[in-house]
C-alpha cells in the first residue's frame, strides 16, 4: 500500500518570472492531476538560475514547466544546463 501511495506523488517545478503565470500553471496542473487522484508538491522559481540552483541543492522533479523568456537566465539556457547535469526526460 505504501508503494502505491508513493507512485501517486509527483513533484512539480514551475519556472516563470511572472507570478500570475506561475499561479495559473499551478492551478491548472493541480486541477488536472487531482482529477486523476494524484498528489502533487509544487515548488516555484522566478528564473532559470533559481531552477538550476534547486537542482544543485538536491531537488528533483517529475515535471518542470519552464518559461523560455526570463531575466537572469532564460528557460533554454536553464534546460541546457540541467540536461548537462544529468536531468533527463522520464
Amino acid at each position: 500500500m505504501a508503494d502505491q501511495d508513493q507512485s501517486n506523488n509527483f513533484s512539480v517545478l514551475i519556472v516563470d518570472d511572472d507570478r500570475i503565470v506561475r499561479e495559473t500553471n499551478w492551478r491548472f496542473t493541480a486541477l488536472a492531476w487531482t482529477q486523476k487522484q494524484l498528489r502533487m508538491e509544487f515548488q516555484e522559481a522566478k528564473n532559470g538560475k533559481e531552477a538550476v540552483y534547486l537542482h544543485l541543492a538536491g531537488a528533483s522533479f517529475d515535471l518542470i514547466l519552464m518559461d523560455f523568456q526570463m531575466p537572469i537566465m532564460n528557460g533554454i539556457q536553464a534546460t541546457q544546463l540541467l540536461r548537462q547535469m544529468g536531468v533527463k526526460n522520464r
